[in-house]
Order: C-alpha cells, then sequence, then structure tokens
C-alpha cells in the first residue's frame, strides 16, 4: 500500500501496517493465520512467537500491574527465559505498585534491574521535548518512550500495552482518554453511531517508531502482537458481554436493571466489569482467565503529583488537539475488526 511506513517487526509478521498517503494516515489489520485458541493460550502463543523473532534477552517491563504481570505468567507457563525491568520513581511515589513486582520476582527467582525516573521533572520538561518531535496530548506513550531510551540495548523491551477499547459514539457526548475529555466529531467515528467501535491514532505508533530512529527492538503494544491474540481479545464471552451491554445502555436501557439481570451471583472479581461501563472491561476478564494471579488496586504513582499531571495534560492538549498533527485517527466497528481478524479458511469458502 502507498504510503507504508516500513519498520522492524513490532509485531508477529509485522501483521499491522500503517503510514501516510498524501498526509493521511491509515491502519491495517490482517487476518489471523489460523482459528484463535483461549485467552490464555494465545497470550502464550504470543510470547512463543515472539522468542522465536529475536536473538535478544526478552525483558519484560514489569511495573506491578496485572497486564505485565500477565505476560510473565505467559512466559513461565511458556518455559521462556526472561528478564524483568522495574521503574522506580522518585520519592518512593509507586511504591505500591512496584512492591508486587518485587515480591514476584521473589517468588519465581526472576532476574530484575531497576530503572530511577524523576517523573516530576519528566512531567514538567522532558515529556515536552518527546513530543516535539513525537506529537501527542497523552503522557502515557512519551513515558513510555523514556523508559525504552533508558533500556540497554540487549534487550528486547516488552510493554503491557495495546489493549483494544471500545467505545459508544454519542457527538453530544466526549470520550474519556487518560483523564481528558474529548467531544469526537471526525467523521471517521461519527460514521459509528450507536455502534461500538474503537480506533487507532497516529501517535500510536511514536513508541514503534522511536523505537525503530534508536535502533531498538521490543513489543511495545503486546495485546496487539499477534491477529489471533487480539482476536481472543475482542471475541472473549465476557468481552462480548460487555460489547452487548453497552448497546443495551446505548438502546436506553435502565443501569440498575441490567446490573440485576446480568451479573447476579458473579465472582467478585467481576465488580471491575460494574465500573467498565464507559472505560476497559479487560480487568475482569484477565483475572478470570489468569485466576493465580493475586487481585489487587493499581496505584501507580502519578496520583500523589495529581495536580501536575493534569497541569501536563492540559498544556498537551492545547499543543496538541484532536485532528492535528499526531491525533489523526482509523476508526473500527466492532463487527468489522474481528471480521477483518477472523480466521477463514479456503475450504469453507
Amino acid at each position: 500500500m502507498k504510503g507504508e511506513y516500513k519498520i522492524f517487526e513490532w509485531c508477529w509478521n509485522n501483521h499491522l501496517t500503517f503510514g501516510w498517503d498524501d498526509g493521511k494516515f491509515w491502519f491495517e489489520h490482517s487476518q489471523a493465520p489460523r482459528h484463535t485458541k483461549s485467552f490464555r493460550q494465545e497470550c502464550i502463543e504470543a510470547v512463543k512467537a515472539m522468542r522465536n523473532s529475536t536473538d535478544k534477552q526478552l525483558l519484560i517491563n514489569l511495573s506491578g500491574g496485572v497486564d505485565s504481570e500477565m505476560i510473565a505468567r505467559s512466559m513461565l507457563e511458556a518455559g521462556i527465559d526472561f528478564e524483568v525491568q522495574i521503574w522506580e520513581f522518585n520519592n518512593n511515589l509507586n511504591d505500591h505498585d512496584i512492591s508486587y513486582a518485587h515480591k514476584f520476582c521473589d517468588e519465581y527467582n526472576i532476574k530484575r534491574s531497576i530503572i530511577k525516573l524523576d517523573i516530576e521533572q519528566f512531567l514538567q520538561k522532558e515529556i515536552f521535548d518527546i513530543c516535539e518531535k513525537y506529537p501527542t496530548p497523552f503522557f502515557a506513550m512519551p513515558l513510555q518512550q523514556k523508559i525504552v531510551e533508558l533500556t540497554p540495548d540487549k534487550y528486547y523491551s516488552i510493554f503491557g500495552e495495546g489493549h483494544l477499547i471500545f467505545y459508544i459514539c454519542n457527538p453530544s457526548k466526549e470520550i474519556e482518554l487518560y483523564g481528558m475529555f474529548y467531544k469526537f466529531d471526525d467523521p471517521n467515528i461519527t460514521k459509528y453511531k450507536n455502534i461500538p467501535f474503537c480506533f487507532e491514532m497516529e501517535n500510536a505508533t511514536n513508541v514503534s517508531r522511536f523505537m525503530h530512529s534508536k535502533n531498538k527492538v521490543g513489543c511495545p503494544r503486546f495485546f496487539k502482537y499477534t491477529p489471533n491474540l487480539m482476536h481472543s481479545y475482542i471475541t472473549h464471552p465476557r468481552f462480548k458481554e460487555w460489547i452487548l451491554l453497552h448497546k443495551m445502555l446505548n438502546d436506553g436501557e435502565s443501569l440498575s436493571k441490567l446490573k440485576k439481570e446480568l451479573y447476579t451471583n458473579k465472582k467478585k472479581t467481576d465488580r471491575y466489569l460494574h465500573k467498565s461501563f464507559t472505560s476497559r472491561p479487560r480487568k475482569y476478564m484477565f483475572y478470570q482467565e489468569f485466576p493465580e494471579m493475586v487481585d489487587r488496586i493499581k496505584y501507580g504513582g502519578l496520583e500523589q503529583v495529581e495536580d501536575l499531571k493534569i497541569e501536563t495534560s492540559k498544556k498537551l492538549k492545547q499543543l496538541y488537539p484532536l485532528h492535528s498533527k499526531g491525533t489523526r485517527l482509523v476508526a473500527f466497528g466492532y463487527d468489522e475488526l474481528v471480521n477483518k481478524l477472523n480466521y477463514v479458511n479456503e475450504c469453507m469458502i
């Protein structure tokens, strides 16, 4: 396709492609090469494929959250050797989360290294330096780029990112992204009115392109590493239940009535679904697939510098508003994406 941005193998067989045609950003998915297994098994298949893709030592950026721990558990189950990298913020700001990472390494005797990061200095200055070349109104991607920069070249660095997040488009309302609210009037999105959709934003490619520019390799978005993993994610029974719920809510159904009908007598970890009507339904799904993980509350450290985080986010939003360079996007309806990823055997046609 004209304008394709060539890059190292940032996902399996580069099944995700992107580029620019006359300044217009595009993003394409590829079909799964086989029938999809369970989500847990696809995580394991993904780390096996990752191991086969590089001669470098695999390194998981273990934050202490369930996303990165799930990757580590998949590695253990696959019998793959790996190391861990833990980020320590100044003034012990993220001690809560990384305590889980240290406990995990202690329990399984995993080699770890520590990256020291002054998160306040980063939010005050360094983030804006990074965004000059890689525009984004969201602070999460520049932070990931900073981690990449500090990671030794001998490693293949893996991040528990790349979640598939779906929304319902209501042009009269705003959508929350990384703590900031945006009103989407992009025709790429409004065409999905009342239809669950996700999108790929131009700046979501920043980390991959940054890695490429620094001659580093890795997996910046694990949950999109293979088409089968993506397919297992969005066709998981609990995920589909969440999509159905969104559709019903958008049709004017009573929230309390739906909770009573759909979630009576569910396990306690299902509380994640109850607060995921407008956010991310992944947590309850992950705990279901990996029940050996310790239930925890996310407390990543930025909560203690909330005022600074908000101030930085507002500045970034002003510098890089939606539809400007770095924030152009391509949207995909839920059924559309399922069909794009779905394996189709020629003998079945």
